[in-house]
C-alpha cells in the first residue's frame, strides 16, 4: 500500500515529496493508525469490515451502474484522460455530481445502522437495514 501511496503523494505534490518520501509518509501514517488494533479479537474486527462495507458498497453501486446502465458496457480510454469539455467524462465542470449524491444517499441509509454496531440505542429497523448494508447501499447508490 505503500507504493500506491508514494505515487499518489508525488503526483499531488511533486515539488516537495518524492516517491521514497510518499512511502515513508504513508508507512508512517499506516503505524500511528495501530492497525494491530483492529485485529485483537474478531468482534472488533468484524465491525471494522462492517463499517468499511458501508462506504465501499456505496461506490460500488455508482460504478456499476456508470458501467452497465449508462455506458451499457462501453467506456472511452482516450476520454478517461482528457479534461476536455467534450469528453464523455466531463460531466459539470468535470464533476459527476449526480454520482457524489448517489454515494451519500447509498451511506445515509446506513449510517444509523452503523451507530447502532457500536453499542448506541437506535431504532430496530436501522439494525435490519445494517445487518444487510453491502445490499441496501449498493441498491440505493445504484438508483
Amino acid at each position: 500500500n505503500s507504493v500506491s501511496a508514494g505515487c499518489d503523494l508525488t503526483a499531488l505534490f511533486p515539488r516537495f515529496i518524492n516517491f521514497r518520501r510518499g512511502g515513508y509518509i504513508a508507512a508512517t501514517i499506516g503505524l500511528t493508525m495501530c492497525p494491530w488494533n483492529i485485529t485483537k479479537n474478531s468482534n472488533e474486527f468484524t465491525s471494522y469490515l462492517s463499517a468499511y462495507t458501508v462506504f465501499q458498497s456505496s461506490v460500488a453501486g455508482v460504478m456499476v451502474t456508470e458501467y452497465y446502465v449508462i455506458r451499457k458496457g462501453r467506456y472511452n480510454v482516450k476520454d478517461m484522460y482528457s479534461a476536455k469539455k467534450g469528453s464523455w467524462y466531463w460531466y459539470t465542470h468535470g464533476i459527476n455530481f449526480r454520482a457524489y449524491t448517489a454515494y451519500v444517499v447509498g451511506i445515509l441509509i446506513n449510517v444509523v445502522g452503523s451507530a447502532g454496531a457500536t453499542g448506541r440505542t437506535v431504532p430496530l429497523a436501522a439494525m435490519r437495514i445494517y445487518d444487510l448494508s453491502f445490499f441496501t447501499g449498493f441498491g440505493v447508490s445504484a438508483l
